[in-house]
């Protein structure tokens, strides 16, 4: 599926739908449903001269995630489309995202 990614400062849209809620604190960033429900929770890390690290956990499948090259919310929703592990309604795909993580995640 081939999204259409959007952010405002509290949402996550996808094909101009509100898809996700956002909420950021510091280096601490969470993704949940539109009902509420947190999917997905990183904290960020400067390492100097500009770059930056992050651990990611996917909460309902207990995944903890890190890559070099994809960092923060932007990034990360769009690296999950690329790969179809956003459902249609919005929705992980359990089955793309364990390849997904397969294939990004530097955390082994």
């Amino acid at each position: 599926m081939h999204l259409y990614v959007e952010s405002t400062k509290e949402n996550i849209i996808l094909n101009n739908q509100n898809a996700f809620n956002y909420k950021k604190e510091g280096n601490h960033f969470s993704i949940s449903t539109l009902k509420n429900v947190e999917i997905i929770s990183g904290d960020i890390s400067s390492l100097g001269d500009g770059k930056f690290s992050n651990i990611i956990t996917f909460i309902p499948q207990n995944k903890t995630f890190s890559n070099g090259k994809i960092i923060g919310r932007n990034q990360l929703i769009f690296a999950l489309a690329e790969n179809n592990v956003i459902n249609k309604d919005f929705t992980i795909d359990e089955t793309k995202l364990n390849d997904f993580l397969k294939k990004y995640n530097e955390i082994k």
